[in-house]
Parts: structure tokens; C-alpha cells; sequence
């Protein structure tokens, strides 16, 4: 590269702070909307549907915060590795979060789908607001999610065996446990 090449190229401009924050800012306020419009919907249903969408969106947001902290972590690892020329370590990171996010993801997806009345009950709800919150969870197919999970991949073994489950809780908590769900 010559000197004429160099004074050629764009300078770098640092963004500022505001550039940086302002699409933070936004998405956190439209998630606020989010819940503003779900209590706004339900709002005619009665108490209990209200309370149902409060307590959800409560646990919504501890596990967006969860979910944040893996990305600014994520974050920081990658920007050192790229600072450090890593490029490949960078690559490496970003993928493992993303799998170590979305592994996180299903576990608490599949922990909420089973003890959904349990977590609404934490909430001190009345039972018919723990039954509209926890509602999701009880419309689950265990052989459904069992498809598309694993597919063809499913023992004849698992199979039957999530068939002979006594309760839809139950199935969810043996497919966990399945060998070809544990090799996902």
C-alpha cells in the first residue's frame, strides 16, 4: 500500500454513544408496548386475564434479562477477539453463543411449557387466573414437539413410552429425558 493509497481511504468515524444506545432504547420500549397492548386486549376479560398477562409478562422480562446478559458477554468476548485480530475466535464465540443461547432458550421454554401452573401460582393468582396463565402449556403435544425435535431420529422405545405417559407433563418430562432429545 502507498502513501497515496492510504490518504484514499475513508477515515474511520467512532460512532457516538447515542448512535450506540438509541437501538437499545427503542426495542426495550417496544417490548414495554407489547405489554401495554396485551393488558390493553385483555383489559375486557376481567381481573383474572389481567393479572394472567401480568404475571407472563414478569416472567417475560426476567428472561430477557437473562437472555441480554448472554449477548452483552457475548459481546465482549467477541469484541476482544476482533481487537486482538482473531477473526476466527470471534467466529467461534458468536457461534457458541448463539447455540448456548438457544439451548438456554428451549430449556426454559420446556420448563415453562411443564410447571406452567406452578410458575403462575408464584405470583399469588387466584386459581382462575393461574389456569389462564398457565393455559399455553396444557395445549402442548408431547408427540408433536417429539416430531419436531427429533423426527426420525425417535426410538420405537421413546416413542411408546411417551405414549404410555399418564399425563401430558409427564410425556414433556420423559421426552426431555430421551436419549435422542439428550444427543440434540
Amino acid at each position: 500500500m502507498t502513501i497515496a493509497d492510504e490518504s484514499a481511504a475513508p477515515e474511520y468515524k467512532r460512532p457516538t454513544i447515542w448512535q450506540l444506545a438509541v437501538p437499545s432504547i427503542a426495542s426495550n420500549l417496544m417490548f414495554s408496548m407489547v405489554a401495554m397492548v396485551q393488558t390493553k386486549f385483555v383489559g375486557s376479560m376481567g381481573a383474572p386475564a389481567v393479572a394472567a398477562v401480568g404475571a407472563g409478562q414478569r416472567v417475560f422480562f426476567a428472561l430477557q434479562a437473562l437472555l441480554m446478559a448472554i449477548g452483552v458477554g457475548t459481546t465482549a468476548l467477541v469484541a476482544r477477539s476482533w481487537g486482538a485480530g482473531q477473526r476466527e475466535e470471534a467466529s467461534r464465540i458468536t457461534s457458541a453463543s448463539l447455540m448456548f443461547g438457544g439451548l438456554v432458550g428451549l430449556v426454559l421454554m420446556i420448563f415453562g411449557m411443564i410447571f406452567s401452573h406452578q410458575i403462575a401460582e408464584v405470583f399469588g393468582l387466584d386459581e382462575n387466573a393461574a389456569q389462564l396463565a398457565s393455559r399455553i402449556g396444557n395445549t402442548i403435544d408431547p408427540r408433536e414437539l417429539l416430531e419436531l425435535a427429533v423426527a426420525d431420529a425417535a426410538s420405537v422405545d421413546t416413542r411408546r413410552t411417551i405414549d404410555r405417559a399418564e399425563s401430558r407433563q409427564q410425556a414433556l418430562a420423559l421426552l426431555l429425558m430421551s436419549p435422542e432429545f439428550q444427543r440434540r
